[in-house]
């Protein structure tokens, strides 16, 4: 009797416990149709729009924030790259006239060696001449994003063509020994490659080993794509016998005006790196460096084969 009163109870519990949830049930209902709502999913179906409306309005809001930022951060480049430009040409013209005063003083005077007078001039010529040489590094910093054209097929056997004209005396002069690869084509700025072409041979000569003649090798190899949106990509390398450098001053080698070695030691406007890393990112490459000091340095630039965004021109192809 005891077993039948307890089994009495729990179905009692149990028939209590479901007329609560249709009691719920019921309650949400009329709720529901207090609301006005012929279908019950209505309700939430209303929740949810108004959940995305207020999300998209608070994602445009900010993207509107953050492209007026970018707008205002891209004039201030502006700026700044136009003052660098005039700031550096107007300066010429004052360096230059002391350059030739200065000459005219060393001609002038008679050369005589216990004269400080004219140790004095010629300390004011070599300042001259590596002020002209900062300012001619300035002006080429500066016009990397101002002066920069569209991109177009460019040979990379053609720009490094370009280039080797451009430092012949240098190259003659060191004696250097420049081995070439076979060179593809990408979409780029012609000139700005050439540039890059350029100040890289001319780092891998200035920083030779003293008393041997630079070797220069240059490559290039086609790489597939890493992820969906990304093209193929070239990668160039420059490598060199020379002196080399720590590796734990990667980054600083390729700041404007930076030196790991002494200037007396090493000539230079120490802007040369600085401007190959800016043509790189202004074509969305990349550059870095592996080097062991004593036994060289290699430079290796990534551009993509094809440009993504609304400078890109005529499509390369290798």
């Amino acid at each position: 009797m005891a077993f039948t009163m307890y089994t009495d109870a729990y179905g009692v519990s149990n028939l209590i416990g479901h007329y609560l949830k249709i009691l719920s049930f019921y309650c949400l209902y009329k709720a529901i149709i207090v609301a006005g709502l012929s279908d019950p999913l209505e309700l939430l179906f209303r929740e949810l729009k108004k959940n995305r409306d207020e999300l998209e309005l608070r994602v445009k809001e900010r993207t509107a924030e953050l492209e007026e930022k970018a707008a205002q951060l891209a004039w201030k480049n502006r700026e700044l790259e136009e003052f660098a430009y005039v700031a550096s040409h107007d300066l010429q013209e004052p360096l230059r006239k002391i350059q030739v005063f200065g000459s005219l003083l060393q001609t002038n005077r008679p050369a005589d060696p216990s004269d400080k007078n004219n140790e004095y001039v010629i300390r004011m010529i070599t300042a001259a001449q590596k002020m002209n040489a900062l300012i001619k590094g300035l002006l080429s910093y500066s016009r990397i994003s101002s002066k920069k054209a569209p991109y177009q097929k460019c040979r990379l056997d053609q720009a490094l063509d370009q280039a080797l004209d451009n430092i012949e005396r240098i190259i003659k002069q060191s004696n250097a020994q420049i081995h070439i690869g076979p060179l593809m084509a990408i979409e780029a700025d012609p000139i700005q490659i050439a540039q890059l072409f350029q100040n890289l041979i001319d780092n891998a000569i200035k920083f030779s080993n003293n008393g041997h003649a630079p070797e220069i090798s240059i490559s290039c190899e086609k790489r597939a794509e890493v992820g969906k949106n990304s093209g193929p990509f070239c990668d160039l390398y420059v490598a060199d016998t020379g002196i080399g450098f720590d590796e734990n001053y990667i980054s600083q080698i390729f700041k404007p005006f930076e030196r790991l070695h002494n200037h007396q030691a090493y000539e230079g406007s120490g802007i040369g790196l600085a401007i190959c890393k800016r043509i790189v990112e202004r074509h969305n490459g990349t550059i870095t460096a592996k080097s062991t000091p004593g036994k060289g340095a290699t430079f290796i630039v990534s551009l993509p084969v094809t440009q993504r965004n609304s400078e890109a021109g005529i499509q390369a192809s290798a």
